[in-house]
């Protein structure tokens, strides 16, 4: 015991804090799994189950239910995807075994964002960054969800990481300078935001650091434009898989006009107040959780000794979401490019005001018990913002079962309401196709096609109550009604037998 108080030194407190957060973290996501209702994105977890099924092949990525022929869809490189589908193939089926694959891989981002705080702030600052991090509610939620998110941002911090050390080393070392590269490179795969806020960040960083390097310069710059490249030529390899989809649900290429609108919006979207307001709103809560923390990351910003880097890469993710605007706004998840930075603003202002007063060991204790158990309930407020209950939600459990009941595994679905990820075809093991609605049926042309290619079954899905009562309690939806399915059904399927039909779910046989 004594061997280990030596190691910890003055700062056993804080390493218990942080020991208790890690495991708190990581209970969370693994006991909503074992209760039976995991945290994830279908998106991403259903491709790793369907590779789980068949075979790990890049060349094979689906989204479930996204075109009719399940051609190859492709948004970030698959990686995450591969290792959780390893995961279910070994170990089984459990879809908790892809939220123990998303920890092992968040947790590898807590060294390099502790040697960042380390650097700027001393060992204390590292470790009350890491605290600081950890209780930010996005970050506390996205550590163990399945998806492939928690992975973009893990490969961001090791980016800006990597490319502090090279910016700041007295020579170029081809370790670190490859490191950099790869890490870039990852992030550019999976988030081209969380990439272009990290290089951002790091290159006004220079300007700051040391603007006459040419070295520095050199380096960097190498960085980018490689990383640039190989994302470039990820994006055509892409395009090309998808060309062949037929029926898409959305077409994703960039030929698309609609996607350039879905990544970067027009004028009108960036002079909506509206969305800013709710950005702000979705910021504050998965950002900070209790609302007076902001005061505390802004007195980081106004301190006498200002910590260039986290406000240079707060400075690069405003510019990106400048950019990439309905991608960002719309997506509570790229948010969390802010993260580490005001993580490392927060320990700042936190140790300037604690070393503002002299304490003895005892009153550490307290401090620290206090300070832990006022970031521990602002998770939870975080968390409840962030309306968690939603994952928790049994209403596509039960609608799947429904449609496992009165389907067979040989039928083709069209599935009206089932999830962008194709979450109920996921659930129930069924192939499908996802639909907006049922009007692009009154092309008979359309309809003699999907005959064609098997697809003989139609389940509507009418959305989620408890997904209603939580958007009718936002402001001004009080009177918004509950969206049902015979919305978007139209003429063509109204008359077709009906298997099974309540309020919440019709399944019609496509004669």
């Amino acid at each position: 015991m004594k061997n280990i108080a030596k190691i910890l030194g003055n700062e056993k407190q804080v390493y218990l804090l942080l020991g208790f957060l890690i495991i708190a973290a990581i209970a969370f996501p693994l006991a909503c799994a074992w209760k039976g209702h995991p945290l994830y994105r279908d998106i991403h977890l259903g491709t790793a189950v369907e590779y789980s099924k068949t075979s790990i092949n890049i060349a094979n990525t689906q989204i479930i239910g996204f075109n009719a022929t399940q051609t190859p869809t492709i948004q970030e490189f698959p990686i995450w995807q591969m290792l959780a589908a390893v995961a279910l193939k070994t170990l089984g089926p459990w879809w908790g075994w892809a939220n123990v694959v998303s920890i092992l891989i968040f947790i590898t981002s807590l060294y390099p964002l502790y040697m960042l705080g380390k650097a700027l702030m001393g060992q204390r600052g590292g470790l009350w960054t890491l605290v600081f991090y950890l209780t930010q509610p996005l970050i506390f939620t996205y550590f163990g969800l399945a998806s492939t998110d928690g992975t973009a941002l893990t490969a961001s911090v090791w980016f800006y990481f990597l490319g502090y050390r090279l910016l700041s080393a007295p020579s170029f070392s081809i370790l670190i300078w490859s490191g950099a590269l790869l890490a870039g490179i990852l992030t550019a795969l999976l988030k081209l935001p969380f990439f272009m806020a990290s290089g951002i960040g790091l290159f006004c960083y220079h300007l700051v650091l040391d603007r006459r390097s040419i070295k520095n310069w050199t380096s960097l710059a190498s960085v980018g434009l490689l990383a640039g490249i190989v994302f470039l030529a990820w994006t055509k390899y892409t395009d090309k898989l998808q060309a062949g989809a037929v029926f898409p649900l959305v077409d994703l290429r960039l030929s698309n006009p609609e996607m350039i609108y879905w990544y970067f919006g027009d004028l009108k979207y960036r002079l909506s107040s509206g969305v800013w307001l709710k950005g702000g709103w979705r910021i504050l809560n998965g950002l900070f959780g209790s609302f007076i923390l902001v005061g505390l990351a802004m007195l980081g910003v106004w301190r006498s000794r200002p910590l260039w880097l986290p406000l240079c890469l707060i400075f690069g993710g405003g510019i990106t979401t400048l950019i990439f605007t309905h991608l960002v706004l719309h997506h509570g998840h790229y948010y969390m490019m802010f993260a580490p930075a005001v993580a490392m603003l927060c320990a700042n202002s936190f140790l300037w005001m604690k070393d503002s007063f002299e304490m003895n060991e005892r009153k550490e204790w307290i401090l620290v018990a206090l300070v832990g158990l006022l970031l521990s309930l602002s998770v939870v407020q975080g968390i409840v913002g962030m309306k968690i209950t939603l994952a928790l939600d049994p209403y596509n459990q039960r609608v799947a079962s429904i449609v496992e009941k009165f389907t067979t595994p040989t039928d083709r679905i069209l599935i009206q309401g089932g999830g962008w990820g194709g979450d109920i075809l996921t659930r129930s093991a069924r192939t499908g196709l996802s639909i907006w609605k049922t009007s692009f049926l009154e092309d008979p042309e359309n309809l003699k096609k999907l005959k064609h290619l098997g697809y003989n079954k139609l389940v509507m899905i009418s959305e989620s109550p408890m997904l209603h009562a939580i958007q009718a309690t936002n402001p001004g939806q009080a009177d918004k009604l509950r969206e049902l399915y015979q919305v978007n059904r139209t003429a063509v399927a109204e008359n077709w037998p009906v298997l099974y039909q309540t309020e919440d779910v019709v399944i019609q046989e496509i004669p």
